[in-house]
């Protein structure tokens, strides 16, 4: 009976995105761009463009061909700081780079969300790390 119990928590654990632990869910850019409210108020981690000025942070679809660039596309605004180390370019007060971002997705379709709240799409509690690999 106990074994069935426990059988029972680890298939919860596992339906529900991570093991016991609660660990993130690794997704797609494209898969949050595409159906937000699916990952809603979910733990997840992803590998997207990462750009900072001093009025915005945010992980973008894609930058835009300028020096220095901006983004472009959708975006998601992101609570974390950027990571240290050399996977991201520095210039005039502004960062940019591909990081891998861990947080609570949030997805507000009136917006709200971010600084200024301007954003449908937040990653809070956000730890940016460098890609590995």
């Amino acid at each position: 009976m106990r074994w069935a119990a426990g059988a029972l928590v680890a298939l919860l654990a596992t339906a529900c995105g991570g093991g016991l632990g609660g660990g993130a869910r690794e997704v797609e850019l494209a898969a949050l761009l595409a159906d937000p409210a699916s990952f809603a108020d979910q733990q997840v981690r992803v590998r997207a463009t990462f750009f900072e000025d001093p009025q915005v942070r945010v992980l973008a679809e894609a930058l835009a061909e300028s020096y220095p660039p901006q983004p472009a596309g959708a975006m998601i605004w992101v609570e974390g700081r950027a990571p240290e180390g050399g996977c991201l370019e520095s210039d005039l007060g502004i960062v940019w780079g591909e990081v891998e971002a861990e947080g609570v997705f949030r997805h507000s379709s009136s917006g709200g969300l971010g600084v200024p709240p301007i954003y449908e799409l937040a990653l809070v509690d956000a730890e940016l790390s460098c890609p590995s690999g």
